[in-house]
């Protein structure tokens, strides 16, 4: 018999796998959970006004919906964004501003209003954040039809569910001249040109990409680790992993997701970076990982250890995942199907691999602030 907490991610892939039902019971979530919020929204605010009040007279990054879930890839794009600031932007204070600290609309937005200045730089967040849903999108349009200042979306998956919403978060964006947003895979990146035609659109990778080559790689490794998300993006049944996970008989397998960050972590950036270093490494302690996820994928990556990439609901893992051709193209494989994997892991078992240069942080994030100083 499943437990509440096991049965509930597998209630809400069968919901989100029916159109028709998933349409009629969204309103009512919609609702529940805002009801279920406001206690924390109010609490969110009340913290976001104590911040805004210790403020220096310093110019000011204001970086908005500052993830405060538990997922690792999310939270390692926090860390990495937040160190990228601080190396680009070290005589700036930076004010962290949560998803849920904004909740209270005009009221979050008069706070603000009365600290920011028209020097000061805004950043948003990076992730799965352009589908017409995304609670951040209605962040995105308030501080657009707000504010003159300078605004920089950090690289951002693209792909719109709702043709309505889609229009109006669009035009909110394209009326903010003074824009640069990052698209963060090859689809995002043709969807944010065609749509976002007033402001400048760059491809780039995810800023986790920067660390790839940043540690020497582990020799010493056994087995295989799964890297499976548990959540309305997964292609695959958990029946169907655990089926293939079977298939690597006599060969050490365990199972994980990126869904591991304490609250602690959640909370304490130097925490934060201890949990992504033990992450990293129990990630080198295998000679392959086999994953869904797009951060599992970067993750390998940063940890040397050769990947393949199964395919999910959407575009933005095996898209995300073109970025690694031509630079690291022994350490990655995207499978068509689950019945490739036992095959080409044979191969990638069979491989012998050296260290991974860090190309990304080189190629892109050492010229990132160059390029917003160009921006209007």
């Amino acid at each position: 018999t499943l437990s509440l907490h096991d049965a509930l991610p597998i209630l809400k892939y069968i919901i989100r796998k029916n159109k028709v039902l998933c349409a009629i019971l969204k309103p009512v979530y919609r609702f529940v959970y805002r009801l279920k919020k406001t206690p924390v929204f109010h609490r969110a605010l009340k913290e976001l006004n104590i911040q805004l009040g210790k403020l220096s007279n310093q110019r000011h990054i204001w970086y908005f919906c500052v993830p405060t879930h538990k997922n690792l890839g999310d939270q390692a794009q926090k860390m990495c964004i937040l160190n990228w600031l601080a190396i680009n932007y070290p005589e700036c204070e930076v004010v962290q501003i949560t998803t849920e600290s904004m909740s209270c609309g005009i009221r979050s937005l008069h706070s603000i209003k009365k600290h920011i200045r028209k020097e000061d730089l805004i950043f948003f967040q990076s992730g799965y954040t352009f589908d017409g849903f995304h609670p951040d999108e209605c962040i995105h349009k308030m501080i657009c039809e707000n504010f003159d200042n300078k605004i920089v979306f950090f690289p951002q998956t693209i792909l719109y569910k709702s043709k309505k919403k889609q229009d109006i978060l669009v035009n909110a964006i394209n009326n903010h001249k003074r824009t640069l947003l990052l698209a963060r895979d090859q689809i995002s990146y043709e969807t944010a040109l065609r749509l976002f035609d007033k402001i400048e659109v760059q491809k780039y990778p995810d800023i986790v990409t920067s660390l790839i080559g940043t540690i020497p790689r582990n020799e010493d490794r056994n087995g295989i680790l799964f890297c499976i998300r548990n959540d309305g993006e997964k292609l695959y049944s958990d029946k169907q992993i655990n089926e293939l996970m079977r298939k690597f008989d006599g060969i050490k397998t365990h199972k994980t997701d990126t869904n591991v960050v304490s609250d602690e972590a959640v909370k304490n950036v130097d925490k934060l970076k201890d949990e992504l270093l033990r992450t990293i490494h129990e990630y080198a302690e295998y000679q392959l990982v086999i994953t869904d996820r797009y951060h599992g994928t970067i993750i390998s990556l940063i940890a040397g250890t050769p990947v393949i990439v199964l395919k999910t609901n959407d575009h933005k893992v095996t898209s995300g995942a073109d970025w690694f051709e031509g630079i690291c193209d022994a350490y990655i494989s995207v499978v068509p199907n689950l019945d490739s994997v036992p095959d080409q892991a044979a191969k990638m078992l069979a491989c012998r691999y050296s260290g991974i240069d860090p190309y990304f942080e080189k190629k892109y994030y050492e010229h990132l602030k160059r390029t917003i100083d160009e921006i209007g």
